[in-house]
């Protein structure tokens, strides 16, 4: 599928800017200016998008005449936005891309504390200002010597999650975080992080309130939160879930797709498993065996190599997955030169047989997981793989917070780009339905 925006997107390497752009016209009400309505607002300005909600302007096209240098671009959005010296923009990513721009993603900040949701990302061609798109949301003065301490709100964080057993409490999750961030310090156990947050994540609300994030997993009953509770009183101000599920099932000779070439890893003679290296750090397909505990999880085996492992336990469809994932990294690589979900190559983790007649399929920040379904088939197809690991370039890329508007597109661009991975994938075995192959009588989930 062909992006076409009127960014003069002529070839598939526009990627990065056109999933940018999409983001600027799309977020929130808003009303566009073309040619001299645009400069009249501002001065080399070819398109001008203002948020109708906040009054900002939040997309920008400049004309070729433009003459504002990198140097100058934090000042000039200073005083664009007219923001007072207790505003300051830190930078979160700098991206160069194969077409000859550079992009710079800053995170608005209010005395050194983040507003959610405030990122301002500027696009520069030859040095020179381009384009830039984001929000801008100012919050109220507040006095910040009578806080709560981080210690307080996570308790009453977790009072509300109130799980039987969290990530933290299990060696084997502590252990397997730090593999896969390659990190020994990783840890699921939650740390506050100080930042501005709109009631309810309404970022039409033009009321921001002081609050400690956390972020919260829990492996009994399943869950995975960003909660944000007020510093002031300890109010929960909004939740946003992070396990990025959607109703459609998840991926030798598949059960899906058909006999496909697979990488695997051969670890002794007639031995082999869903492990490959060849793409990024990895492709990871492992077996959750009807557990919830992904410490626990051991590798899917074959003897020879010929993937057909049609059991009871319906071990087929972890070809799904795996081929699955494959063909994701290797859409995302060739049409749009990007490595692995967050473009640095990051080791693609695919978990099946998550608990018993689990109806889902999800992202959690860290994996994949497909569920062997109930009033579905197991949730492997191609289409959910490519969803659901575009909820990971979405996560690592636009950064959507999941709820309203936001969610929405969140969720449409994995439909999106799962049914342009499926063409890619199997171009002759093909529709315009979610989720076909895990529905009765193929009748999908949503028709595009």
């Amino acid at each position: 599928m062909q992006l076409n925006i009127s960014m003069q997107l002529k070839n598939k390497k526009y990627f990065a800017l056109a999933f940018f752009f999409i983001l600027a016209l799309q977020f929130s009400y808003a009303q566009i200016y073309y040619g001299a309505k645009a400069e009249s607002i501002l001065p080399q300005a070819q398109v001008i998008r203002i948020n109708e909600s906040t009054g900002k302007i939040s997309y920008a096209l400049l004309n070729q005449t433009s003459s504002i240098y990198e140097s100058q671009t934090l000042p000039f959005l200073s005083k664009l936005y007219k923001l007072p010296d207790s505003y300051t923009f830190k930078l979160l990513k700098n991206e160069h891309d194969d077409i000859g721009f550079e992009h710079l993603r800053y995170q608005l900040t209010y005395k050194n504390i983040p507003i959610l949701g405030s990122i301002v990302i500027v696009h520069f061609k030859n040095k020179k200002l381009h384009s830039f798109n984001g929000e801008i949301f100012e919050v109220a003065e507040a006095p910040i010597q009578t806080l709560l301490d981080e210690k307080t709100c996570l308790k009453h964080s977790l009072a509300l999650i109130n799980a039987k057993l969290y990530k933290w409490q299990l060696t084997e999750e502590e252990e397997l975080l730090k593999q896969i961030k390659n990190d020994q310090e990783a840890t699921w156990f939650p740390s506050g992080e100080l930042i501005y947050c709109p009631k309810d994540l309404n970022f039409k609300s033009s009321s921001f309130y002081l609050t400690y994030k956390f972020t919260i997993h829990a492996n009994e009953p399943l869950s995975g939160e960003n909660i944000y509770c007020s510093a002031m009183d300890g109010e929960i101000i909004a939740r946003e879930n992070l396990l990025h599920t959607t109703d459609v099932p998840g991926s030798a000779v598949t059960k899906y797709s058909g006999t496909k070439a697979i990488i695997t890893d051969s670890t002794a003679k007639f031995n082999y498993r869903l492990i490959e290296n060849t793409r990024g750090n990895g492709i990871y397909t492992l077996n959750l065996k009807k557990g919830t505990n992904y410490g626990a999880a051991v590798d899917f085996t074959d003897s020879n190599n010929i993937w057909n492992n049609i059991n009871a336990n319906k071990d087929e469809i972890a070809t799904d997955a795996h081929w699955g994932a494959e063909i994701t990294y290797d859409y995302f690589k060739k049409i749009h030169n990007r490595n692995s979900y967050n473009n640095n190559n990051a080791r693609i983790y695919s978990y099946v047989h998550y608990s018993t007649n689990y109806d889902n399929a999800f992202w959690n920040g860290v994996a994949m997981t497909y569920g062997d379904g109930n009033s579905f088939k197991p949730l492997t197809s191609v289409d959910v793989c490519g969803h659901e690991v575009t909820h990971a370039v979405t996560s690592n890329s636009a950064g959507l917070i999941y709820s309203y508007e936001s969610g929405a597109l969140n969720e449409s661009f994995s439909d999106v780009f799962g049914k342009s991975i499926e063409r890619y994938g199997r171009p002759t075995q093909y529709n315009w339905k979610i989720g076909e192959d895990i529905t009765t009588g193929g009748t999908g989930l949503r028709d595009m």
